[in-house]
C-alpha cells in the first residue's frame, strides 16, 4: 500500500455495513444494498492532532483501476467528487446518480490532512450490485418441496467474462454448477418475515470457463419455514457475462425441472436423512432430465433485496477428539458450536446406515444428551440428527441444511473395523472481531470471551435465543446482548437486516412480536410485550451510539414511533396496564419482580432512546414531546412504585430496585439506597444475582455505577450454581439459558444463550476497561476504568468508524499509568476516579500544559494521537459498610435487616428503638410506645463516629394466611372444587420462575362455565380486625394447558359482617405469580373481615397471552386449575 510518513493512505474500506475487500473463495459476494450506498474508510495514525479536513472518491465501471483512469482519461471515471472539505470519514453517501443493478466497480479515496497535505490513494476496493428489487430479476418464482431440487440445463458457446448466480428465497437451498457445489460451506438464504425475501449472490465465473453444456442447480430445504410453508420458495438467477460484452440470464421459471436428491428426510432441528446412493443426478450436466416433471409457480414476496448481513457461513474448523471414558464413538469439540459436523467414514459397506447425534452434554453413561434441547412436546424424541446411508468404503458425512449447536458429536451403528474422523465445521454470521480485552484477571477475561463466542453461535443470519432448540429471533435477548454484542463484534448488517423483519411482522396497531422473522402461523404469534419489543428502540440507540450510522435511524424511525405510541396505548392511570404479555415476570429469574414495573420501565426507556434518536436526526420537536412523555411516566411511577418511608421500589426484589434507577424512575438522590440494598441481597445471597432476562441489564449497569462492579466482579468468582460464576467454570464454554443447570426445565435449559449474562460483558468494556462512546460512533469516547484495584491491569482494542482506540492501563498502588491511542477523527475523554483533570499528566507534563490536551468539567479531553498517562492518587475501589432493606417492624417485636461489610462499625438508632448487631444482621426493635407507621434512621457509624451506611426502617405489621410457612386450617373449596396442599415449594415447569415459600393450594376445577366463578374461602367464625391493614393480596399461578386463548381473570374478594364486599382482578400473565391486591387503608368494612376468598372465572374473549384460541366446544365449560400462595395483608403502603 502506498503510504507516506505524513499523509498515509486511507485503509479498511468499506462499503454499507461489509469490509469492501474481495471475498475469499467460495464466500458469498458482499453486496451493496442501495443504489446510493454509504462509503467509509479510516485515516491511519501518525501523529498526535492528526485530522482529515478534506477527502477525494473516484470510481470507475468494471475491473479498471481508478486512480491509472483518473490519471488517463478522467471522463471516463464513473465518480469523481472532486476535493470535499470534510472531516467524515464513515458513511459517506454515494453522491452522484444512482448505481444500476447488476454493476460493479472499483473505487478509492484520498484525503487532505490539517496540514492541506493529501495523502496517497487508498488501494481500490470492490463495489458490486446484484439485482436491487424485484424488477431486476428475470427470473419468476417457483415450489419446490422438501427434499427435492430444480434445475436447468443450457449451454455457452464462447468465452464467459464473468459469472454470478444470485439466490433469493424461503428455504434452505444447495446450489451446485455442472455437479460442483457452490454454497456448500453456508446457510442460504437468510431468514426472512414472509413479506420479504434477501438475495445472496456468489460468483461462479470459474464454474464457467469452457464453452459446454452446463446444469445450474438448486436443492432445497424447507428450513424454519415448514410451520408456515408445505414448499419452499426458490428465486435463483445465473447471471452470465460473455466476453463479447452480451449477458445471458437463466433464472428460474416454468422451463425447470424437478429433480431428486440425496436427502430423504429433512425435519429441522430434529432429524436430516440422506441416502447417498439417491439422486445422484440432480445436478449432473450428463443426465437427460427432458421427462422429469417441470417446475410449478409459487407466489413469493415482491419486496426481493439484497441482504444487509454478512455471509452465514463455514469460518473455522475443529478437529473433535474422542472421549475415552465413553462406551460408544463419542467425540468432544472442546467447547460449545453452531456448525455442522463433517464425519469422514472409512471402512464400510454401500448401504451402510449410521446416526450422527449432536448435543451440548453427556449424560451419566458418557452418552451424547439431548434432553435439555428437547422442547415440553418432545416427548422423549431427540434432536439433532442426521442419519446417513452410505454408498461406499470413503464416506464423507455432513448434513446439506441443518445447522446444530453442540459440543458433542456421538457416531452410532459404527461397523466393527471401521474407522470415523470428526471435525466440527463452525457456521454462523461471518462477523469481524471488533474488541480484544485482557485484564490480570483470568476469570473476568473467560467471561468476555465465553460472551462473544456464545453472541457468534447465536448469530446467523439475525440474533438468535439458541443454536439448537429454536434458533428464534426473540426480541428480548438481542435487546440486552447488543451493547455487549457492538463491542465484540461487528454486528451493523446484522442488526440492519433483523430489523427490517420486525419492521415488516410489526402488527397493524404497531406491537412488536416476541419472535421475529414470525414463521409459526398465525396460531403460535408470540404477543407484543412493552418490555421484549423494546429491541425496537434499545438495537437503533445502540447502533447509532457504537457506529454512528444515521442511515438506520431513518429506516426505523416510523416503525419505532409506532412502537413507542403501542407502548403508550398499554397505560393506564400512568402505569402499564394493558400489555398482551409479561414474558415470565423478568424471564427464569430466581425472585420475581412486578411486571407492571418492569413493562412501565421499559416504556420510559423506549421514549429516552427515541428522544435521542430523534435529536439525531435535527427533529428536536419530537424528541422534546417524548422526553415530556417519559417526564409524566416518571411522575406517575414513583406514586405508585416507591414506599416514600422507606425507599423501596416494587417487591423489592433486586431488579425492582435496579430498573427504577436506569429507567430514571428513581432520581439520582436514591442511588445509594438503592444499589446498598441489591449489593448487600447479592451478598446474602453468596455473591448472586436474583434477576432474569429483563432484570439483569439493569442489575449490571446499576451496580456498574455504584462502585464500579465490585459486586459482580464476586459474582464471577462465585463458582457453584446457580449464578453466572457456575456459567465460567460447569460450561461449555458459552452462556446458559438459565442461572444453573437443570434438565427438569425442559425447553429452558439451553446451555448456549447469550441473553442472561451478555450485560456483564458490557460491563466490562464500558466499566472495567473504561471505554465507552460519548457521541454517536465514538467521535467523542470516555476512557473512565472504575474498577480500579480489584483489577489492576487492562488491555483493550476497540475497532471504530474512526480506527482502533487501544488502552492499556495498570494500576500500581494508587498511580495508574495508561497508554492510550485516540483515532484520527475522534476526541478521548479520560476521567479518573479521585484525579482532578488538572493533575493528569499526559506524556510527562501536566495536562493543562500539554498542547493535545483540553480541560474540562467531564476530564481531560485529548485529540488524535498516542499518549502516555500518569495519574496518581488514584482512588481504588473497595467494598463499604452498607445496610439491606428492612422489612417492617411490629411494634413491640424485632425484625432482622442484613447488612455488609459492617465489621469496623457500631449500629444506631433513634430512642424508642433498639438495635444490635451479630452474624451479619442487625436486630431492630421497636418499643412498645412506638406506632404503626412511625420511622427511624437506623446507621452503622465507623470508629470515628461518622455514618457509612444509613437506612430507614418503619414499624409496621402485617399477618399470613398461606405460604411461608403457615396454612390456615380453615380453607375451604366450593363443591365440585377439589384442591391439595403442596407442602413442599413449588417449582412450575417447564419454565421456572420464581417460587413462593410453601406451603401453596392447588385447587382443580372440572368444567367450569365461562363466567362462573368458584372459590376457595376462609371463613372466620369471628370477625377479624384489619383496621392497621393497607392492602390484602394474593399470588396467583395460572401456567398449564388449561383454557387456551381464553381470558382468565384471577379474583380475591373480601367479605365484611354487614356483608359489603370488596374485590381486586388482575390481567392473568403466563409464567408468573399474578398478584392480586384489595386496598382496604381507611374503609371501615377493614375491621371487622368475615371472609377472604380467591376465586377464577373466565370469559369466552381471546387472549394472546394464553396462545391461540381453540376450540372447546359449545357447551362453554372446561377443566382448569390455578395454584394460590403468599394469601395476607400489611400495613405498608401498596407499591405494586
Amino acid at each position: 500500500m502506498q503510504t507516506t510518513a505524513e499523509s498515509p493512505a486511507p485503509q479498511w474500506l468499506r462499503v454499507e455495513d461489509h469490509d469492501a475487500r474481495q471475498p475469499s473463495a467460495g464466500r458469498a459476494l458482499s453486496t451493496a444494498h442501495s443504489s446510493h450506498p454509504r462509503l467509509s474508510w479510516v485515516v491511519p495514525l501518525v501523529r498526535q492532532g492528526q485530522r482529515q479536513i478534506a477527502y477525494r472518491v473516484i470510481a470507475a465501471a468494471g475491473d479498471g483501476d481508478p486512480r491509472e483512469i483518473a490519471e488517463t482519461a478522467a471522463e471516463a471515471l464513473l465518480l469523481d467528487t472532486g476535493r470535499v472539505e470534510s472531516a467524515e470519514n464513515a458513511h459517506v453517501r454515494w453522491p452522484s446518480r444512482p448505481i444500476v443493478a447488476h454493476s460493479r466497480l472499483r473505487w478509492a479515496v484520498q484525503t487532505w490532512d490539517e496540514h492541506g497535505t493529501a495523502s496517497c490513494w487508498s488501494e481500490p476496493a470492490e463495489l458490486v450490485l446484484g439485482p436491487l428489487e424485484l424488477t431486476d430479476w428475470t427470473a419468476s418464482w417457483v415450489a419446490v418441496l422438501p427434499t427435492k431440487a430444480v434445475r436447468r440445463s443450457f449451454r455457452t458457446d464462447q468465452a464467459v467474462a464473468r459469472a454470478t448466480l444470485h439466490l433469493a428465497g424461503h428455504g434452505q437451498f444447495r446450489a451446485a454448477i455442472d455437479g460442483t457445489p457452490v454454497n456448500a460451506d453456508a446457510c442460504d438464504p437468510s431468514r426472512t418475515a414472509l413479506s420479504r425475501a434477501t438475495v445472496r449472490s456468489y460468483d461462479v465465473s470459474s464454474l464457467l470457463e469452457s464453452p459446454a453444456e452446463h446444469v445450474v442447480a438448486v436443492a432445497v430445504g424447507i428450513g424454519h419455514y415448514r410451520l408456515a410453508l408445505q414448499a419452499a420458495r426458490v428465486l435463483a438467477e445465473l447471471v452470465v457475462e460473455f466476453a463479447d460484452g452480451s449477458v445471458r440470464r437463466i433464472g428460474t421459471g416454468p422451463d425447470w425441472r424437478y429433480a431428486d436428491s440425496p436427502v430423504t428426510t429433512d425435519e429441522p432441528f430434529y432429524l436430516e436423512a440422506h441416502d447417498a446412493r439417491r439422486g445422484r443426478d440432480w445436478a449432473s450436466p450428463g443426465a437427460d432430465s427432458s421427462g422429469w416433471p417441470t417446475a410449478r409457480p409459487a407466489e413469493g414476496p415482491e419486496t426481493v433485496t439484497p441482504d444487509a448481513g454478512p455471509p452465514v457461513c463455514v469460518v473455522e474448523e475443529i478437529v473433535a477428539t474422542r472421549v475415552a471414558e465413553s462406551s460408544g464413538a463419542v467425540y468432544d469439540v472442546g467447547r460449545n458450536v453452531a456448525a455442522r459436523s463433517r464425519v469422514v467414514l472409512h471402512g464400510v459397506e454401500p448401504g451402510t446406515e449410521v446416526e450422527i447425534v449432536h448435543g451440548e452434554k453427556l449424560d451419566a453413561a458418557g452418552q451424547v444428551d439431548t434432553l435439555n434441547i428437547r422442547l415440553p412436546d418432545d416427548a422423549d424424541r431427540e434432536r439433532q440428527l442426521v442419519r446417513w446411508i452410505c454408498r461406499g468404503d470413503h464416506e464423507v458425512i455432513e448434513a446439506w441444511f441443518a445447522v446444530h449447536g453442540f459440543r458433542y458429536v456421538e457416531v452410532r451403528g459404527l461397523p466393527a473395523g471401521a474407522r470415523a474422523e470428526v471435525v466440527a465445521r463452525v457456521l454462523h454470521s461471518d462477523l469481524a472481531s471488533t474488541g480484544c480485552f485482557q485484564s490480570d484477571d483470568a476469570l473476568l477475561d473467560r467471561m468476555v470471551e465465553m460472551a462473544a463466542r456464545t453472541q457468534r453461535n447465536n448469530t446467523h443470519s439475525h440474533p438468535e435465543d439458541c443454536p439448537t432448540r429454536e434458533q428464534g429471533g426473540w426480541t428480548g435477548d438481542a435487546s440486552v446482548s447488543a451493547e455487549a454484542a457492538f463491542c465484540h463484534l461487528d454486528m451493523a448488517g446484522v442488526y440492519r437486516h433483523w430489523l427490517t423483519d420486525v419492521m415488516a411482522d410489526q402488527r397493524a396497531d404497531g406491537g412488536i412480536l416476541g419472535v421475529t422473522p414470525h414463521l409459526q402461523g398465525e396460531a403460535l404469534v408470540q404477543p407484543a410485550d412493552p418490555v421484549w419489543g423494546s429491541a425496537m428502540t434499545e438495537i437503533p440507540l445502540q447502533h447509532w451510539r457504537s457506529v454512528g450510522d444515521p442511515s438506520l435511524i431513518e429506516l426505523t424511525l416510523p416503525a419505532m414511533r409506532r412502537w413507542v405510541e403501542w407502548q403508550l396505548g398499554t397505560v393506564e392511570g400512568g402505569v402499564v396496564r394493558h400489555a398482551d404479555i409479561s414474558y415470565g415476570a423478568d424471564w427464569l429469574a430466581p425472585e420475581q419482580t412486578p411486571p407492571i414495573l418492569l413493562q412501565t420501565a421499559a416504556v420510559i426507556r423506549s421514549l429516552r432512546a427515541l428522544a435521542e434518536l430523534e435529536r439525531a436526526v435535527g427533529n428536536e420537536a419530537h424528541a422534546a414531546d417524548r422526553d415530556r412523555q417519559a417526564d409524566d411516566l416518571v411522575g406517575t411511577s414513583r406514586s405508585q412504585f416507591r414506599d416514600p418511608v422507606t425507599g423501596k421500589w416494587g417487591n423489592g426484589s433486586q431488579a425492582s430496585g435496579a430498573v427504577a434507577l436506569i429507567s430514571g424512575m428513581a432520581n439520582g438522590s436514591e442511588q445509594r439506597q438503592l444499589t446498598e440494598a441489591i449489593a448487600v441481597d447479592m451478598h446474602h445471597r453468596d455473591n448472586r444475582l436474583s434477576s432474569g432476562f429483563a432484570g439483569t441489564q439493569s442489575v449490571v449497569r446499576a451496580m456498574s455505577a455504584a462502585d464500579g462492579g465490585i459486586s459482580l466482579l464476586d459474582a464471577l468468582h462465585q463458582p457453584t450454581q446457580p449464578g453466572i460464576g457456575s456459567m465460567l467454570v460447569d460450561g461449555p464454554g458459552t452462556f446458559w439459558e438459565t442461572w444453573w443447570i437443570d434438565d427438569g426445565n425442559v425447553g429452558v435449559a439451553s446451555l448456549d444463550h447469550v441473553g442472561l449474562a451478555a450485560p456483564f460483558a458490557a460491563w466490562a468494556w464500558r466499566t472495567v476497561a473504561g471505554i465507552a462512546p460519548l457521541t454517536a460512533g465514538y467521535r467523542r469516547f470516555a476512557i473512565a476504568p472504575r474498577l480500579l484495584g480489584p483489577v489492576g491491569h487492562c488491555r483493550a482494542q476497540l475497532e471504530t468508524g474512526r480506527g482502533r482506540i487501544e488502552v492499556v492501563w495498570q494500576l500500581d498502588g494508587t498511580e495508574l499509568t495508561a497508554e492510550l491511542v485516540v483515532p484520527v477523527g475522534a476526541v478521548a475523554v479520560v476521567s479518573l476516579p479521585g484525579v482532578e483533570a488538572e493533575d493528569l499528566l499526559v506524556d510527562g507534563r501536566p495536562a493543562r500544559d500539554h498542547p493535545r490536551a483540553k480541560l474540562t468539567a467531564g476530564g481531560t479531553e485529548l485529540e488524535s494521537g498516542r499518549y502516555l498517562l500518569v495519574a496518581s492518587g488514584v482512588e481504588r475501589a473497595e467494598r463499604t459498610a452498607a445496610i439491606g432493606a428492612a422489612p417492617d417492624v411490629p411494634p413491640g417485636g424485632s425484625c432482622r435487616v442484613p447488612v455488609m461489610a459492617a465489621e469496623r462499625t457500631a449500629a444506631t438508632i433513634k430512642s424508642g428503638w433498639k438495635v444490635s448487631q451479630a452474624d451479619g444482621q442487625l436486630l431492630v426493635t421497636a418499643g412498645p410506645d412506638v406506632t404503626v407507621g412511625d420511622s427511624a434512621e437506623l446507621a452503622l457509624i465507623d470508629a470515628d463516629g461518622r455514618p457509612v451506611a444509613r437506612r430507614t426502617v418503619r414499624a409496621g405489621v402485617s399477618g399470613t394466611w398461606l405460604s411461608n410457612g403457615v396454612c390456615d386450617p380453615r380453607w375451604t373449596a366450593d363443591d365440585s372444587m377439589t384442591v391439595e396442599v403442596l407442602e413442599k415449594t413449588y417449582v412450575c415447569t417447564p419454565v421456572y420462575h420464581g417460587p413462593i415459600p410453601s406451603p401453596v393450594i392447588e385447587a382443580r376445577l372440572p368444567q367450569l362455565r365461562a363466567g362462573e366463578t368458584r372459590w376457595l374461602r376462609l371463613p372466620f367464625a369471628d370477625p377479624v380486625d384489619l383496621g392497621p391493614a393497607t392492602v390484602v393480596h394474593a399470588e396467583f399461578d395460572l401456567c398449564g394447558p388449561y383454557l387456551p386463548g381464553r381470558t382468565v381473570i384471577p379474583v380475591l374478594r373480601i367479605t365484611t359482617a354487614p356483608g359489603e364486599r370488596r374485590t381486586g382482578t388482575t390481567r392473568a400473565l403466563p409464567v408468573s405469580w399474578n398478584r392480586v391486591a384489595v386496598d382496604v387503608a381507611g374503609w371501615p368494612g377493614a375491621k371487622e373481615i368475615t371472609e377472604i376468598a380467591v376465586g377464577l372465572v373466565w370469559k369466552d374473549v381471546h387472549d394472546w397471552a394464553r396462545g391461540p384460541k381453540y376450540e372447546i366446544g359449545a357447551v362453554k365449560a372446561a377443566d382448569t386449575l390455578f395454584r394460590v400462595g403468599r394469601v395476607g395483608w400489611t400495613s405498608a403502603p401498596r407499591t405494586w
